[in-house]
């Protein structure tokens, strides 16, 4: 039998290899529980019956009808990259094999970037320069579905939301490791292929450019000023990045819409993004599309990532009722030096009774 022992030492997020309908439930780190019961300071999960429960209620219907009652008016449907890419006539046919390489090779650079933001952190304890000082210049409740997408390129993940007035529906990366939301925009400087038409935002009613000397655009890790506008630049650990203007608009999730949530408006994106037109940044910073909303949610939202082989979605929940019922909680950390990052406590891994053996560096977050 397999035990995880939650307790005190980080671990850094990655992107997970999940059984169909398994179900991860994240809280902001700014947030406070709502609603939910006091846990013990750790919890031993046994992973082999978790993936016998998960794999039976996936596939029945009484898991379907309890679930759906349950699901937020502000929600939207999360696929995986996979599903995206087989719906493509001329990327039908790709094998199973070449796919799971893809993925492999694109696990291979994450954590290589993770790896890099590390040393970053540990130079930044004993150094606290910024960290950026070296990148280059740049010019209620709701949810949605999340799908999975091999086509778009970039990330594992996607979700189909509303952007601008009148709404044009974008698929959008998500990444739990990022704060910034941004978008490709018109006029492009330098953009990659996407499914859907590039956003114009000069024919949305709410988009609104951000101020140079606003607070919104200070909370930016890498920020410039051209014209008295607001530049930004988000950068990734596999050296992708986008730059352009940083601006207020509104996002529609299903029928519910948001105002004025602050996003990049890219005029130079270069990386891995082909496909999705950008990225919504679900990380604990307080740019993150949760942290921006979480006066009308707790802070709180939830996701079920489907299997890479499924075609079918799973949702994407904000708010106190994307609680799952019967949910196990434990714990999350802080760490000033990258709060972007959610950080869970590991004291111990058995398999099959047999505890596996590591050795670490203990670190105090200061």
């Amino acid at each position: 039998m397999e035990h995880l022992r939650f307790a005190a030492v980080p671990l850094l997020p990655f992107t997970f290899l999940l059984c169909v309908g398994m179900l991860l439930f994240l809280q902001s780190a700014q947030s406070r529980p709502i609603s939910v019961p006091e846990v013990p300071a750790y919890h031993a999960l046994d992973v082999a019956s978790s993936l016998r429960e998960t794999d039976t209620a996936a596939g029945g219907a009484e898991y379907k009808r309890e679930t759906k009652p349950r699901r937020s008016p502000w929600s939207v449907e999360v696929v995986h990259r996979d599903a995206l890419l087989l719906k493509n006539a001329a990327n039908a046919t790709a094998s199973y094999e070449r796919r799971l390489k893809e993925k492999l090779r694109r696990e291979a650079v994450r954590v290589r970037g993770l790896e890099r933001q590390i040393e970053r952190t540990l130079t930044l304890n004993k150094d606290p320069v910024n960290r950026y000082e070296n990148v280059a210049e740049v010019d209620a409740d709701f949810g949605g579905e999340v799908v999975s997408g091999m086509e778009q390129g970039s990330g594992e993940y996607f979700t189909r939301i509303g952007v601008g007035t009148p709404t044009r529906e974008q698929y959008m990366v998500l990444d739990t490791g990022s704060d910034v939301a941004w978008i490709q925009c018109e006029p492009c400087r330098e953009c990659y292929s996407q499914a859907d038409p590039i956003f114009n935002p000069s024919y949305s009613a709410s988009f609104s450019t951000v101020g140079c000397d606003s607070a919104v655009c200070s909370q930016l890790d890498a920020y410039d000023c051209h014209s008295g506008g607001c530049l930004y630049e988000a950068s990734y650990g596999d050296g992708s990045y986008s730059t352009g203007s940083f601006a207020t608009e509104t996002l529609t999730f299903g029928t519910t819409s948001v105002a004025n949530v602050a996003i990049g408006c890219g005029h130079k994106n270069v990386g891995l993004f082909i496909g999705a037109a950008g990225l919504l940044g679900l990380g604990a910073g307080a740019l993150s599309f949760p942290n921006q909303i979480g006066t009308q949610t707790g802070h709180t939202f939830s996701y079920c990532l489907v299997d890479r082989e499924s075609d079918s979605s799973g949702p994407l929940q904000f708010g106190p009722k994307s609680v799952p019922v019967g949910s196990i909680f434990t714990p999350l950390e802080k760490n000033p030096h990258l709060p972007t990052f959610y950080y869970l406590s590991v004291t111990a891994i058995s398999i099959s009774a047999i505890a596996c053996v590591w050795s670490f560096v203990e670190r105090e977050f200061g």
